[in-house]
């Protein structure tokens, strides 16, 4: 199986409410311009990896 190499960014940026109808139907105020948040570059996993759920979040 080919699996492409995973970068390593400092940072990750994501944009949030960028479709104006998925606020909406969220029953969300729809901004002027989309919503900017970051994620740690922890967060990054490569193509079949699992995610490791802590058993916490189900408690």
């Amino acid at each position: 199986m080919n699996q492409s190499i995973l970068p390593q960014p400092s940072k990750i940026v994501c944009v949030g409410r960028n479709y104006a109808d998925h606020a909406r139907e969220l029953g969300n105020e729809v901004p002027q311009s989309p919503v900017l948040f970051l994620k740690p570059p922890s967060s990054l996993i490569g193509l079949h990896q699992g995610i490791d759920w802590n058993k916490k979040l189900g408690e």
